[in-house]
């Protein structure tokens, strides 16, 4: 989670980027950045973050394509290239689930952890 706190300017920034901004977002992103959106990936392929029914069935045509982007086995450029050529669905889950992970975040502060 403290990377997600470091980058969170970053998520937001992502999610709310015309696409193509979006994708020069992800292009030029350092490697704390690019494991800070794989985290959030992360989180809801394993289904940490529960997100609407509308939007997981929509995300599940690439469940692959996701599996690959948050799979460390992967070097950074071949997930960079996943994240851009897939950027709109990255990006709706981003747009999703931090909300969500405000609240956590916020939770974890004001009990001083």
């Amino acid at each position: 989670m403290k990377r997600i706190k470091d980058n969170e300017v970053f998520l937001k920034a992502t999610t709310v980027a015309h696409v193509e901004q979006g994708k020069a977002l992800i292009r030029t992103a350092k490697k704390g950045q690019l494991d800070s959106v794989c985290e959030v990936l992360l989180n809801i392929v394993k289904g940490a973050i529960q997100l609407k029914e509308e939007l997981v069935k929509k995300a599940g045509r690439f469940k692959n394509i996701l599996r690959k982007i948050v799979t460390k086995c992967y070097n950074n450029k071949s997930r960079r290239e996943l994240m851009i050529k897939y950027f709109k669905i990255v990006q709706k889950l981003l747009f999703a689930a931090l909300p969500l992970i405000g609240v956590i975040l916020s939770g974890i502060q004001a009990a001083g952890v």
